[in-house]
Order: C-alpha cells, then sequence, then structure tokens
C-alpha cells in the first residue's frame, strides 16, 4: 500500500511499519481542516478548505507514549484552474 506522501505500510511482525519519506512527493491532495472556537454567543465551527495543496516542507517528528504526536508541515496551496485557491466554511 502506498500513502498519499508517497511513503509504503508493510507487514512487520506483530503489525504494520509506515514509512514517511524525508522528501514526500509533491502531489497536490485537498487539505481540510476543522476548528472550533467559542464567543458570547456560543461556538462557532469553521472549517478551511484547500482543494489542492502540497507538503513544502516537515520538521521532526518525536513520538512519546504520554503526549500527542506533533507533525509540523509546511502546506503550499496549488491553484488547479478550476476551483478558489482556498475558501472557509462557518457559522458564525
Amino acid at each position: 500500500m502506498q500513502l498519499w506522501s508517497g511513503g509504503t505500510v508493510t507487514s512487520v511482525t506483530g503489525g504494520k511499519r509506515i514509512s514517511i519519506p524525508t522528501d514526500p512527493e509533491a502531489v497536490p491532495r485537498q487539505v481540510v481542516i476543522d476548528y472550533r472556537d467559542k464567543n458570547k454567543s456560543g461556538v462557532i465551527s469553521s472549517r478551511i478548505v484547500i482543494p489542492a495543496a502540497i507538503i513544502t516542507e516537515t520538521a521532526d517528528v518525536s513520538l512519546v507514549r504520554t503526549d500527542a504526536v506533533k507533525w509540523e508541515v509546511t502546506l503550499e496551496a496549488v491553484y488547479n484552474g478550476t476551483d478558489d485557491l482556498a475558501y472557509i466554511l462557518t457559522n458564525g
């Protein structure tokens, strides 16, 4: 199986091994980021949609069993000729 980042998943004793390359393929993919915020009126839900983006940079990943995994990436929106570069959907 090949991942969207150019990495691969292989079977190993007791599970799976997921490889994440240091130089991911520059293949545009859709990116969606959901977030919520509170104000005096209630909860505002928003969604940022980037129809086509590529990963241009990654940072080191630290895996600690008791912490959340943080994987810093830099994305670049790529105009695909048919959609907006990006848009935001919100209820607030």
